[in-house]
């Protein structure tokens, strides 16, 4: 038979076993309870993400909205500029038809006068 004193009795060992087994199970509780800490905070980031990406949605859509203006705007802008480009022009051969006008009629001046000149003299 084995000595009393030197082995722990069968009732040592299983409560030995089940301080053991406590520590084990406060130990997983503990690692357990910061999992959750963990994913509630993963949670709350994850909506926090959502949100931002919702408010980033909006910000592209009025970006985008903004961009579509500014293209109608400058398309708007090169029709006005291409109809000034064309008045332009027009302008320009009103001005030298003008100017063939005047000269003819200055040319017609000029010979009248030398005429005038020729009877009187």
């Amino acid at each position: 038979m084995t000595d009393m004193n030197s082995e722990p009795s069968r009732l040592d060992r299983i409560e030995s076993a089940i301080e053991a087994h406590d520590r084990q199970i406060e130990l997983l509780f503990t690692a357990l309870s910061q999992t959750n800490d963990v994913q509630r905070t993963m949670l709350e980031a994850i909506n926090r993400l959502g949100t931002t990406m919702v408010d980033l949605a909006q910000t592209v859509d009025g970006v985008s909205q903004q961009h579509q203006q500014l293209a109608e705007r400058q398309q708007q802008l090169a029709e006005r500029q291409q109809r000034f480009a064309e008045e332009q022009q027009q302008l320009a051969e009103r001005q030298r038809e003008t100017d063939e006008r005047f000269n003819v009629l200055l040319e017609e001046v000029r010979f009248l006068i030398r005429r005038m000149d020729n009877t009187d003299g």
